[in-house]
């Protein structure tokens, strides 16, 4: 996954991109996770609180090798932007206000409880959760969360999103659908394919 100035380059130009990290709308992926000071701990948190404006999310998945086996202890690292778009309400900012760490349990399991982001102010991207997953022994990767029916989500995104994963169960794809739970809460899930080494 692309940092998000690389997005806005390819898009409405470097300017924006710009714009919106002045104005804490949004920052480079990597400058993001010192928001999260704290190691992983467990396997379920929660980003935003009960008092978070937004429809609350919980979002889910299992963390896998290229063999489909579960992998534990991996740590999933989950940052995003609040109701209304922004990562942060502090100018000159690039730490995102919701965010953490999980670690994966014994058959691969992350979760967490959150809202449902909005999409960035005055831009055309899709709303979305960004993903670092890592660990002792998994290769380093970012991975984007978008969800279906969402406006800025086009039929290209789709089928490019399909042909990325192509082989892969559909929960492994990053634009997936939302669920009403019976308490108007959301659900959705998100699977990951990680490169893993051998042990030392």
């Amino acid at each position: 996954m692309a940092p998000f100035s690389t997005f806005c380059s390819a898009g409405k130009g470097a300017a924006l991109a710009a714009l919106l990290i002045s104005t804490g709308v949004a920052s480079d992926g990597w400058a993001q996770r010192s928001c999260a000071d704290k190691r992983a701990e467990t396997w379920e948190i929660t980003i935003a609180g009960s008092k978070e404006k937004g429809d609350r999310l919980t979002v889910e998945g299992v963390v896998t090798d290229a063999g489909g086996k579960p992998v534990s202890g991996a740590l999933v690292y989950a940052y995003q932007t609040d109701a209304d778009g922004y990562y942060t309400r502090e100018r000159n900012s690039n730490e995102a206000r919701l965010c953490g760490y999980m670690k994966t349990d014994a058959e691969g399991r992350y979760r967490f409880h959150s809202i449902k982001p909005g999409s960035y102010p005055g831009s055309t991207i899709a709303a979305h959760i960004h993903y670092v997953v890592s660990g002792a022994n998994v290769v380093e990767e970012d991975f984007l969360l978008e969800f279906e029916g969402d406006r800025f989500v086009t039929q290209q995104s789709l089928e490019r999103d399909h042909s990325d994963h192509e082989g892969l169960s559909e929960t492994f794809r990053g634009i997936r659908p939302l669920e009403k739970r019976d308490d108007g809460s959301l659900y959705c899930r998100r699977d990951f394919r990680v490169r893993t080494r051998s042990p030392q």
